[in-house]
């Protein structure tokens, strides 16, 4: 093992060996480690292939991941020794052919922590790794309703039987071929597959009970033959074609037992294993009639793990639950050599009205003993015939409302590029620091939603000028949601729908209403069931405005994303947001690029507020018929430093230097007819003409510096006067309002 500095912790590497298998495999399909897949793919042949997961266990700032290259050998007849087993463990190094293992070349297993995850890996074989050519392999692979490819029974109990290398090593030719054919075609059209691992714990033959146990069949030695059989438990035979026996064949009856429905297992748990979840479940079923009958439920369980899928589960539950629950007739008989070609599994007619007081049943023999040369006896154990492989079952498998979590990182899908105001630096930075900036200084920042709920909060990688992109730190989620109804922009209420995270919100909080004309409000109320805000307006350096429903609303105080570095105006600031999740950190590769061009945006003068029409709010005041007053009141953004001053709050000292420039607006042009600029005052008077529609548009200007957003103030004249009047208040031209303020 090897270790190296990750900054505030190591980084450990490790040199691996694992086996696998016996080789080689059809197909090499994931490796997890601490149960977190690491790598997924297909590989079918011997090769290298890459492990790019460094974050899955949360990365650098928790317990690392795995990152490196694998050398996947599968063990062919050709492979030979692996060249990094041969630097690390010297000569001579065994090819490990017949074997399927991994080999982990020095790989991160992990940081923060030395010792590693436990391992697993999925892996499928059914046709390769064969003595020679694979048995009847078009009926070998059985794919499942869930999309696994499962292993046809009849094949696993052929090649147990077959395999010189682990399993039982008869030839072929000791197999009747024709009746593991007929058992693989059944089997392949019930699709009947096993997904199972034999680790050779148990032995041979109690592998091969357990797939007789699996499937319901029989492997027996034909006494005409002398060849295996593997045979199934069905039902579907013709009654007429089998043998008959009677009263006369039989010599003994050594015992009779006829079950009742109150000894009887009347409910029957199966427990299976999903390999696509990776996890254990368990189907039930009731024979409700023997449930009421016996007045209690009487449970039984049983551990069927290599089946893979829930409706094979419960098929094999039904017919399991079926042979607990009906009573049946069973007896242990000693019978004449007319019974030699009875084997187990076998049924048969028995017409025992005498010693059974039975006639024409159905029986099922059981155990079988042939007897000696001294006594020509057979001992049979046979059981009245209920066992028949349903297509179906009588119940749907019910399948879970729970939605796994994605505990992997998700790019975010919702955000915005935000360059900070003066006032979110003065928090951010303090006041010295802030009041300190020169004009041409800017930060860059985003405002990112949560893109799931498992992601905790988000690193922000910035890159200016192609000089790569670097981790500054994580940062919070901002909360947003949609307006659900335009708001006008004296409104004092909205209500937000769509919500995300509102519910963490700290009220006073400032909120970005990202529009046409964006606009920073101050949200002093917040209800997050109904999503109803009290807002006041046009807070900052931003004008009160109308915005329309479903547009995009982000919280701000708290949850700026930013490198934190000093820029100058018009740098271009790229941001990948990379969410930090329980599986680790976003590749910065799988990120959306936010670009942010700067503009020094805290430099910028903050524009005037509560525009009026002679003394009266823009919107309330009636249409003037002549020279009207404009004012307004005035801000500055050194003395209201953090506080949220919005647009009703009294005006304040503006900064020294700053003045107002008025531009007047014919709006049917559009056409600019007058400009006012470096005005000193809070007011200036338009005389304009009658019946003409105007736009008034108003800005702060310091230093050289424009406000960051500026008023389009309506105005609509009535015809109340004809003329036009000058400054002075003298009408000066009676028939015409074209070019009014052309010289």
């Amino acid at each position: 093992m090897g270790k190296s500095s990750g900054g505030g912790g190591y980084r450990y590497y490790l040199g691996l060996h694992f086996g696998l298998s016996h080789g080689p495999v059809d197909e090499f399909m994931e490796i997890r480690a601490g149960d977190r897949q690491a790598w997924a793919g297909s590989q079918t042949v011997s090769g290298q292939i890459t492990i790019n997961s460094p974050s899955l266990f949360g990365g650098d700032l928790k317990e690392g991941g795995i990152a490196g290259a694998v050398d996947v050998m599968m063990g062919e007849a050709t492979q030979g020794a692996n060249d990094y087993l041969l630097a690390e463990q010297g000569s001579p190094q065994p090819g490990y052919r017949g074997l399927c293992t991994v080999v982990c070349r020095g790989i991160l297993i992990g940081a923060n922590n030395p010792y590693p995850k436990p391992w697993s890996f999925k892996l499928r074989r059914a046709l390769a790794g064969w003595a020679g050519d694979p048995w009847n392999p078009s009926k070998a692979i059985v794919t499942l309703s869930s999309g696994v490819k499962a292993m046809n029974v009849a094949h696993m109990v052929y090649e147990v039987l077959t395999n010189p290398d682990w399993g039982m090593g008869y030839p072929t030719a000791a197999l009747d071929d024709a009746v593991f054919t007929a058992s693989a075609l059944q089997l392949y059209n019930e699709g009947f597959g096993m997904c199972m691992l034999w680790n050779r714990q148990d032995t041979i033959d109690a592998f091969l009970q357990k797939l007789m146990d699996y499937s319901a069949g029989v492997l027996v030695t034909s006494p005409v033959t002398g060849l295996f059989q593997y045979t199934l438990i069905r039902g579907g035979y013709d009654v007429g074609t089998l043998p008959v026996f009677t009263d006369d064949d039989i010599l003994e009856v050594t015992s009779k037992d006829d079950m009742t429905l109150t000894s009887g297992v009347n409910e029957m748990w199966i427990k299976f294993f999903d390999p696509i979840t990776k996890q254990t479940q368990s189907v039930a079923l009731q024979a409700l009639g023997a449930v009421q009958s016996q007045g209690i439920v009487v449970s039984d369980y049983k551990d069927f793990t290599g089946i893979a899928t829930a409706d094979l589960a419960a098929r094999v539950c039904q017919r399991e639950l079926a042979a607990t629950t009906v009573p049946l007739k069973r007896a242990q008989l000693k019978m004449k050599r007319s019974a030699y070609l009875l084997t187990p599994g076998a049924v048969f007619v028995g017409q025992f009205p005498k010693s059974l007081k039975l006639a024409n049943v159905i029986f099922r023999v059981g155990e079988i003993d042939t007897g000696t040369l001294l006594s020509g006896a057979i001992s049979l154990t046979v059981i009245e015939d209920v066992y028949s492989m349903p297509s179906d079952t009588y119940v749907a498998v019910q399948t879970s409302g729970w939605i796994a979590p994605n505990n992997n990182p998700v790019a975010p899908s919702i955000f915005t590029g935000y360059e900070p105001d003066f006032r979110s630096l003065y928090k951010l930075l303090g006041s010295a620091k802030a009041l300190a900036l020169s004009s041409t200084t800017a930060y860059d920042g985003i405002l990112v939603a949560r893109p799931d709920p498992l992601c905790q909060n988000y690193a922000d990688f910035t890159e200016v000028g192609g000089a790569g992109y670097a981790n500054h730190g994580n940062w919070q989620f901002a909360p947003t949601g949609l307006i659900a109804t335009t708001i006008d922009p004296f409104g004092l209420s909205m209500t937000l729908t769509t919500m995300i995270d509102v519910a963490h919100v700290t009220v006073p909080c400032a909120a970005w209403i990202v529009d046409a004309v964006p606009e920073l409000v101050n949200v002093t109320a917040i209800n997050a069931s109904t999503g109803v805000c009290t807002i006041a307006r046009g807070c900052v350096d931003t004008i009160a405005s109308r915005h329309l429903a479903t547009t995009r609303v982000y919280f701000v105080d708290g949850y700026i994303g930013s490198d934190g570095l000093p820029y100058v105006a018009a740098e271009v600031i790229h941001n990948k947001p990379c969410p930090n999740a329980p599986l680790g950190q976003l590749d910065p590769a799988l990120a959306t690029d936010i670009t942010v061009t700067l503009i020094a945006r805290q430099a910028l003068p903050y524009p005037p507020a509560l525009p009026k029409i002679n003394g009266t709010r823009y919107d309330l005041a009636s249409a003037p018929t002549g020279p009207f007053t404009l004012s307004w009141i005035e801000r500055n953004r050194l003395t209201q430093a953090d506080i949220l001053v919005d647009q009703t709050q009294a005006t304040v000292t503006p900064e020294t230097g700053t003045t107002y420039t008025v531009r007047v607006i014919d709006t049917a042009g559009p056409t600019l007819l007058q400009t006012f600029t470096g005005l000193t005052t809070t007011s200036q008077l338009i005389n304009a003409g009658a019946s003409a529609a105007l736009s008034i548009e108003l800005e702060s200007v310091r230093g050289g510096l424009t406000s960051l957003e500026h008023w389009a103030i309506p105005v609509t004249f009535t015809s109340a006067s004809s003329g036009i009047i000058d400054e002075s208040g003298t009408q000066i031209d009676t028939e015409s309002n074209v070019d009014i303020f052309s010289e």
